[in-house]
């Protein structure tokens, strides 16, 4: 409460702030006093000089997920990836986002978010990787974040009428509301018996409650035919694919929010055990076990939602993998769905 304990500070911010090996707070360029009686802000609590990706706070019990380990990429990372490829400068730069306290703003030489249909001066914050700009700089005045609450705009343990999936949610007074889902209680830290499910959407309307309508509020370009933004009115211009018929539009990328076919190549999926290694959007009274028809592939199932070891934050390395070759893993990556294409 008084940032001060044994003759030591307790709190601890700033770049290096994080839980060592006996699983206690420390480190951080700054040891000064963080408002609410916080000792660390987001990065600090969700950090760990240790391999963990899960840490019992000061022995309590309580865990606490670790989305970024600043000693290396951990060998199995919680369902939302982690951070470190992005705090190794330049390089890392296109590995995952880039969020204050860990990596820099600089995204190669983007002004602005991949699929961004209207730039950072008309988006909900001008960029996840700098400090909460003050004053008339800031959209809407003090409402709207830069960094974790960029994304996390839920931030609170003690309202009992949030029911956001992750602390997720639309800035106040734009059009997406709290994000939708059901929570994994250990992240995905053992992911053979649960894992997290979440929400599909109708692509061809406006949906502010599942993830992928939530990750178009940056990257909207990327998701499928119909208005996804009413504020912008932006139209990607593919097909939803509700009928299981190919589309007569060609998708510029990979579609998102759109129901996995249920014939050729992709039939083989409907019914087959769920693999959290590549998730699908589900509705909530679906069979989480099970893949079902109607189930979507979207942003996650292909990306992490923080980063990874890989490129554009896939869950997979792309670049290594060669169609038609009769070796690829259908358990994952590019070939889980498209099982034909690593026919000889």
């Amino acid at each position: 409460m008084h940032n001060s304990q044994n003759d030591a500070e307790q709190a601890h911010s700033g770049a290096g702030a994080g839980w060592d090996g006996s699983n206690a707070l420390t480190s951080g360029t700054s040891t000064s006093p963080i408002a609410t009686l916080l000792k660390s802000d987001c990065i600090g609590c969700h950090s760990s000089t240790t391999g963990s990706t899960r840490v019992d706070m000061n022995g309590s019990g309580n865990l606490v997920p670790i989305v970024f380990n600043t000693g290396g990429y951990p060998g199995t990372p919680l369902a939302g990836g982690n951070f470190y490829f992005t705090s190794t400068g330049a390089a890392g730069n296109n590995y995952g986002h880039n969020v204050q306290g860990i990596a820099d703003p600089e995204i190669d030489g983007m002004a602005w978010a991949p699929g961004d249909v209207v730039g950072c001066s008309g988006s909900c914050h001008q960029s996840l990787a700098i400090a909460d700009p003050v004053g008339s700089s800031r959209p809407t005045a003090q409402t709207i974040y830069n960094g974790c609450r960029g994304c996390h705009t839920r931030t609170s343990h003690h309202n009992g009428a949030d029911t956001s999936y992750r602390f997720l949610g639309g800035h106040p007074g734009g059009s997406i509301g709290e994000v939708r889902g059901i929570e994994d209680p250990d992240w995905e830290y053992e992911t053979a018996t649960d894992h997290n499910l979440y929400l599909r959407s109708d692509p061809s309307l406006t949906d502010p409650l599942s993830i992928g309508r939530f990750c178009a509020g940056c990257h909207g370009a990327f998701h499928a035919q119909g208005v996804i933004d009413p504020i912008f009115g932006v139209v990607n211009g593919g097909d939803p694919n509700t009928d299981d018929i190919a589309g007569n539009n060609p998708w510029l990328r990979h579609p998102s929010n759109v129901n996995i076919p249920n014939n050729g190549e992709y039939a083989a999926i409907i019914g087959s055990t769920y693999n959290p290694t590549v998730p699908v959007a589900k509705p909530l009274a679906g069979n989480p076990s099970t893949v079902e028809a109607g189930d979507q592939v979207m942003c996650l199932s292909c990306h992490r939602a923080h980063a990874s070891q890989y490129p554009d934050a896939l869950r997979f390395p792309y670049n290594t993998m060669t169609a038609h070759n009769g070796t690829g893993n259908v358990t994952d990556g590019c070939f889980y769905c498209h099982r034909e294409k690593d026919l000889p």
